[in-house]
């Protein structure tokens, strides 16, 4: 309660940028939900929410089910995964612990990859040096695939290399 005060004074404020599938522009275009198309890692996925939930699931054709789907659709079925109780997500059959780095570089590379489409860079370079919050994504890793903290901070650091990529190009 106390965090979602503090985004919304520092947001209100204009210093910050509270990631909302039902917020105004860009807020919304960069949260999960999105639809956005894009490949990675040689699948093509309509959404990135898509990917991080097909995470939890050890069978490739349950995952790769998960990765069909779109922003909600695919965040509905994570009522089926007990990925929680070990703490270990699944690429393609591949196990990965949660709390790894090896899974923190995962979540940057899927962005990177999320980055070859064009609304969703024009969207997060939008927000100008904004800070990104998400008010609504949960805290702690342990109880998701994805935090607001990693989130934003894949966020801020893509929109870091767009950026630099703007300037020497």
């Amino acid at each position: 309660m106390l965090r979602q005060f503090y985004i919304s004074v520092v947001c209100g404020f204009g210093f910050g940028l509270d990631i909302d599938h039902n917020g105004p522009y860009p807020s919304f275009m960069l949260s999960n939900l999105e639809p956005y198309k894009f490949v990675f890692r040689g699948i093509e996925f309509l959404s990135i929410e898509s990917l991080f939930q097909g995470l939890k699931y050890r069978d490739i054709a349950q995952q790769n089910h998960v990765f069909e789907k779109v922003g909600i659709d695919a965040k509905v079925r994570r009522a089926r995964s007990n990925w929680q109780q070990k703490q270990t997500l699944y690429w393609q059959g591949k196990p990965m612990g949660r709390h790894t780095k090896e899974y923190q570089d995962f979540i940057d590379e899927a962005y990177a990859a999320l980055a070859v489409n064009l609304d969703f860079c024009e969207a997060l370079l939008a927000t100008g040096n904004k800070r990104l919050y998400n008010s609504y994504a949960r805290t702690n890793p342990s109880q998701t695939v994805l935090t607001a903290k990693e989130q934003c901070r894949a966020l801020m650091r893509l929109r870091k290399k767009l950026k630099e990529n703007k300037t020497q190009g």
